[in-house]
């Protein structure tokens, strides 16, 4: 449990830089938070203690991911982090309405993942 609360915060200190860094420099650092919103989306699908919860916040974090990476359509890596985001909210195995209310959510119609 103290390994995944220290990684938790690691990765919750690099979101936070990586969101400035992206503030002044976008092209550099933006990637950086997707990919770091996809680590905490893939940390709380690995270390479940409250399913309920762990899913909720996981999905949370996939669903910024997406509406960042999303707009950058195929251009590397936001495509490659997209994928992956899309891999990790189909790990929690979320039923028919679930999915479709994720989908929604990130405001995808047409999903290859």
């Amino acid at each position: 449990m103290q390994e995944c609360d220290a990684a938790k915060k690691g990765y919750d200190e690099a979101l936070s830089i990586y969101q400035e860094l992206a503030k002044r420099n976008p092209e550099v650092f933006l990637p950086n938070v997707v990919m770091t919103l996809n680590n905490l989306g893939a940390l709380y699908l690995l270390t479940v203690f409250d399913k309920t919860t762990d899913k909720q916040r996981s999905l949370d974090y996939l669903a910024e991911a997406l509406s960042i990476a999303l707009p950058h359509g195929d251009n590397r890596p936001y495509k490659e982090y997209a994928g992956k985001a899309w891999k990790i909210a189909n790990d929690w195995n979320l039923d028919s309405e679930e999915l479709a209310a994720f989908y929604r959510r990130v405001g995808a119609t047409n999903v290859s993942a």
